[in-house]
């Protein structure tokens, strides 16, 4: 491999096991250095092949647009010491008599005050959650509090142009958030100039493969043995969780890994179907086959043990897809197939833990369902298609959702929030941070036009590839990545960067290695 092929696979291979992409903003600092200073060295050098293919760099031309236009016009504005005094709080709220009113704003405006200047989008949320859950208690008859409310929300609009994309309040803290998305969408481009032979392309795969294998086994091992610990140091000793019930591996959130490790899983079954057509008769001689199906058992275990449903959802998704579209003899599917089923009994011997945690989950979705309480991911849907509807061309601005997704909270979503949040020992922080759907989350923020020009097209080339490569390796491996994005359905992937930016370089290949099969016939 070339210098640049080795530092792109370093990347790769290296972010999951950094707290999957979230030990840091050195993490993220670094990561954006090595891989913007490799795109622009990349796209000079090959400059006279590029200048005539320009519409391929247009998604990612739209898609700084939107983030550098948006940061110029802002909605909102943090409160300055000086709009505090205008806002006169005490003197204001002296002639409330209602005193739930009055204990309903101090503690809302004390939390605004105390996080806007380090998390400015977490200062706007608490404000809007405060207003929605204002209306939704005490209406809108005039009031000492309304006319807070009010006066505040004035204090902090800022006057932006409507007709070009905004985003929702100015902030550096947003930064991050660019970086990791900006980087993840070079990285396609990146993996798709930088290597130019399969034979490399299916050795950076193997290594990742082997890797998430690694990890897998890190997690049934971390499961199996975890104990509380004081200093709170889960994840390899090293990093703490926000929720230790639900790490995984060196990820924070099971969902996530379980995301990770489909990507994973298909480039396992890639690996396999290809060594099938290769091996013909000897393939039980194989010493490559025992290899692959070891880390495939490992992340297929990882994923029923983590405990997460929608994993194993889109894993069975994937093996049909497979199932269906495979070009190999039949014998494969049903040896897979069984090999699959023996798999999975094994796993639900192994961790009683995990699926009677699942079966409780279910049961309780099941029953509420019956009684005509839907799963609260649902009323979120429901809530971002209102949130989508009110600025549907050019959305919120990126990173919005959490600031202003109270002002469509539903009362659903309120009452099931209060239920999490009624025993809590810190101050008041919203709940909701992700609406458990990326593509609505992101069509909410970037706006149907951000949507058609930077998203759609990645959608599309994904499957145009299924429909018509000629390689069995790529359609596997496309099959994996359209499974990502079916999990993008139900979950929020993209806000971990070790899930998003494999996406990416597994989409990035992927049509590399396609290309180059179909240049070979």
């Amino acid at each position: 491999m070339s210098l640049k092929e080795k530092i792109i696979a370093g990347l790769i291979l290296s972010i999951p096991w950094l707290k999957a992409g979230l030990a840091g903003q050195g993490v993220v600092a670094s990561y954006a250095i090595v891989t913007l200073g490799l795109f622009i060295f990349l796209t000079f050098k090959n400059w006279n092949i590029l200048k005539n293919k320009g519409l391929y760099f247009l998604p990612l031309f739209f898609l700084l647009s939107l983030h550098f236009v948006g940061s110029w016009n802002p909605r909102y504005e943090s409160m300055d010491s000086a709009k505090w005094k205008l806002l006169n709080l005490d003197s204001e709220m002296s002639f409330e008599t209602d005193p739930k009113k009055i204990e309903l704003l101090n503690n809302h405006f004390k939390n605004i005050y105390l996080v806007e200047k380090k998390d400015p989008h977490l200062g706007l949320s608490i404000f809007f959650n405060l207003k929605n859950i204002y209306l939704q208690n005490f209406g809108n008859t005039p009031s000492p509090s309304l006319n807070v409310i009010e006066k505040y929300e004035k204090l902090i609009e800022v006057k932006s142009f409507k007709w070009i994309p905004q985003s929702i309040i100015s902030s550096v803290a947003i930064i991050p958030d660019y970086i990791h998305i900006t980087i993840s969408f070079v990285l396609i481009y990146l993996c798709y100039l930088s290597f130019n032979s399969r034979k490399i392309i299916r050795r950076v795969f193997l290594l990742v493969f082997v890797s998430s294998g690694a990890l897998a086994l890190l997690g049934i091992y971390q499961k199996i043995n975890y104990h509380p610990t004081e200093d709170g140091k889960e994840i390899l000793g090293i990093w703490d969780t926000p929720e230790p019930r639900y790490f995984y591996s060196t990820f924070t959130y099971k969902n996530h890994w379980s995301c990770f490790a489909i990507l994973c899983i298909s480039v396992g079954f890639a690996f396999l179907t290809r060594h099938i057509r290769a091996s013909g008769k000897s393939l039980l001689r194989s010493n490559f086959l025992p290899i692959v199906g070891f880390v495939l058992c490992l992340l297929i275990i990882s994923i029923i043990h983590s405990g997460s449903r929608s994993g194993i959802l889109i894993f069975i998704l994937l093996f049909l897809a497979i199932a269906y579209f495979n070009k190999t003899r039949k014998s494969f599917k049903f040896v897979t197939l069984i090999f699959l089923i023996i798999t999975c009994i094994f796993i639900f011997n192994l961790s009683k833990v995990s699926s009677t945690d699942m079966k409780i989950n279910t049961q309780q979705q099941i029953e509420g369902i019956l009684n005509g309480e839907l799963p609260l991911r649902v009323y979120l849907w429901s809530d971002l298609l209102k949130q989508i509807s009110d600025k549907t061309f050019w959305g919120h601005g990126f990173n919005s959702y959490r600031s202003i997704n109270p002002i469509y909270q539903s009362q659903e979503v309120l009452s099931m929030r209060n239920l999490g949040v009624e025993h809590a020992h810190v101050p008041y922080t919203p709940l909701i941070g992700h609406g458990h759907n990326d593509w609505l989350e992101l069509i909410s923020e970037i706006g149907w036009f951000g949507f058609s020009v930077v998203l759609l097209p990645g959608l599309l080339l994904t499957l145009r590839e299924i429909l018509t490569t000629n390689s069995n390796f790529s359609l596997v491996l496309f099959l994996g990545i359209l499974s990502y994005i079916l999990f993008s359905v139900i979950d929020f992937p993209i806000r971990t960067p070790a899930c998003f930016l494999t996406f990416c370089c597994f989409l990035g290949l992927s049509l590399k290695y396609s290309k180059l099969s179909s240049s070979s016939v």
